[in-house]
Parts: C-alpha cells; structure tokens; sequence
C-alpha cells in the first residue's frame, strides 16, 4: 500500500528528529571539547571530536575501528568489566615529582607546540583524580557554599548561575564529574592545595624523557581506561573507573589515569595557538574565556590520551567526563591527612 505523501512527511520528521537527538546525545556523551566559538576550532566539526580525535592529530597513534580483528589483547565479544579499587591506593595520596627539566610539548599539533624544555622545582600531585567520595566531604563541610574557598570569579559564577554539587549516589570511588573549573578550584583551596599548572601535569603524566604515553612511546589501548573495550559505543554508557585502579597505565611517578578514564582540568590558560615556554616557568594565573583540560577521557581515541595532547574548555562548562586532581608545594605532615585525601584548611585562599 501505498503511504500518502502527507503520512510520509510526518515519518521522515519524525526520522531527523531522532537523528538530531542522537547527535546531541553523542555530543554530550563524548565531552565534545570547546563549543561552537572554541578557539581553534569551528562548528560542527565538534560535535564527534570526542570521538574520532582532533582533525589534525598525529597519525598511527589510533587502532582500527571497533568491529575489526586487527586490535591484540581485546576481546569485544567479552568487554571487561570495571576492575576493584587497589587496596594499596589511597585516594588524595600525594606523589613527589623531583625538580628539574623535563621535554614539553610536541611538533605533531600546532597547539602543542613548541616541544622545549622545563625547568619546574619540586612538587607534589596526587596519585589518583579527586574522587565522589572526597567532594562530597567538601561538601559536608559546608564549604560549598563557603565563599572565603572561591576565586571572585568562581563565587560570581556560583551566584549567578545558582549551581549545586552534582553528587551521584553510590559512587564515592569513582572520579568527581560534572565538576567546573570554579568548583574544581574552591576543592582544592578547601583541602589546602591547588590545581597543577599544565607544565606540573605533563611532567607527572610524561617523566624526563620526554614519552607520548604515561608507559611509553607505542600506544596501547590495554593500558588505559579506553572505549574500545566495550561493544557499544560510549553514547550508550557511563564507564569509568575507579580512582584508585589502572595501574598497568600509570606514568613514571606511579600516577594513575594519566590517559583516558575523565579529562582533568589545569591551571593553564587556552588560546589556540600553542604557548609560549617562558610561560610554564611560573605558577599560573588563571585568566581568560578558556583553560585547558589534559588526559583524554573513556570516550575519546588514543590521540586525545597522550601526554601533550591539550584542548578547551570553558572555566564554567561541566561535563560527564570532565574531572580533576591536586597539586601541592609540599607533602602534608603525615599519612594520617592523606587518609582522607584532604588535609583541609581552616578558611580563606592561599
């Protein structure tokens, strides 16, 4: 039978209309990075960033697609299931990174480059991202709504926007999402320490010689939290993993999920063009529409998850898998502060 011109219409409506419903839904699942006026980058083209990678990223770093037998050590009829936290791991635990230079950057990208050298005096970041179960003890703190814990710009951003926590239930092990750069910050002056600055990141992820992966030089999707290990795309899931967990990816300090798993907000400043060395000498001031985000999440390819890879990201933006981890000048005085992955301070910013 024939279908009437008129019924046909309303069908094929009907079809764009889930069309332009899953696009969205895959925009919003894959953190595409930046937005329309991103610098850098242009319109719909971010739409399936998160996914397929930037449009000039460095080739033979991404395996074949799903679907295919070329990619060894993964068995998509059998996706693995999320590992147990490592006993051994305590959440907020603070990792030293000696002083001394180390290789930033890379010629791949225009917006990593230059590749040049660093000179950072010792810090400390911590081993595993700020997880549920420790923002939700900022939170019970009452320091949510502390605005002595804000930048002027973060509490302005709070009042404006009249932003909550989004505490999921039953998921105090697993990274701190839909978290933005403000409330990422407010954290961290909370539990007396800070964001990394992006040079503090990419030694901790990358060590002194200068490696594109937190284990090496050859990209292996078996060593980080990838999508590739499921059989359905990630616009149908929320997988990551625990904090605490992945330790065959971890970077020459023994930080984990330094690749994949949620992007992680910096300190750094985004501009599109690269950076200039000398502003890496120095601690940070965040400034500008744009900071930048480091890691690669669990939805993003193996080029999004090398240690120079770098995009945008509005300071005010959250996103399901956008999260963070701290910095520090110092170690906290004994194991007993690290225990609760803070060691909160009484009020006011450094």
């Amino acid at each position: 039978m024939r279908v009437p011109r008129r019924g046909w219409r309303k069908f094929a409506g009907a079809r764009v209309a889930v069309w332009i419903s899953l696009a969205v839904a895959a925009a919003v699942a894959c953190g595409n990075p930046g937005g329309a006026d991103a610098p850098g980058y242009s319109g719909c083209g971010n739409i399936c960033r998160g996914l397929v990678g930037k449009r000039n990223r460095p080739r033979g770093v991404d395996p074949p697609p799903v679907g295919t037998d070329a990619i060894p050590g993964i068995d998509f009829a059998h996706p693995r299931p999320p590992p147990a936290p490592l006993r051994d791991v305590v959440p907020g635990e603070l990792v030293r990174v000696p002083a001394g230079p180390f290789w930033m950057g890379s010629d791949e990208v225009p917006d990593e480059a230059p590749r040049h050298r660093v000179v950072l005096p010792e810090f400390f970041i911590e081993r595993t991202e700020v997880s549920v179960g420790q923002f939700r003890r900022f939170v019970a703190a009452g320091a949510y709504d502390d605005p002595t814990f804000w930048s002027r710009d973060g509490w302005a951003w709070r009042l404006e926007t009249g932003a909550r926590p989004l505490l999921p239930e039953q998921r105090d092990a697993m990274p701190m999402t839909n978290v933005s750069f403000y409330e990422a910050e407010a954290y961290a002056a909370w539990a007396g320490r800070r964001l990394p600055t992006e040079a503090e990141w990419e030694k901790a992820a990358r060590g002194t010689d200068g490696r594109r992966f937190p284990w090496g030089n050859e990209s292996d999707p078996t060593r980080s939290h990838h999508w590739l290990y499921k059989l359905a795309p990630p616009i149908f899931s929320d997988l990551a993993w625990p904090v605490a967990s992945g330790r065959s990816g971890a970077s020459p300090y023994g930080v984990l999920h330094m690749a994949g798993n949620v992007w992680e907000w910096t300190a750094g400043n985004y501009s599109g063009t690269g950076y200039r060395p000398a502003d890496n000498l120095t601690r940070s001031v965040p400034s500008g529409p744009w900071r930048t985000i480091r890691g690669g999440a669990w939805t993003t390819l193996l080029s999004y998850q090398r240690t120079t890879a770098r995009e945008p990201a509005h300071p005010g933006e959250r996103r399901p898998t956008l999260g963070f981890r701290c910095a520090a000048d110092t170690a906290p005085p004994d194991r007993n502060s690290q225990a609760h992955g803070v060691s909160p301070r009484a009020g006011g910013r450094p």
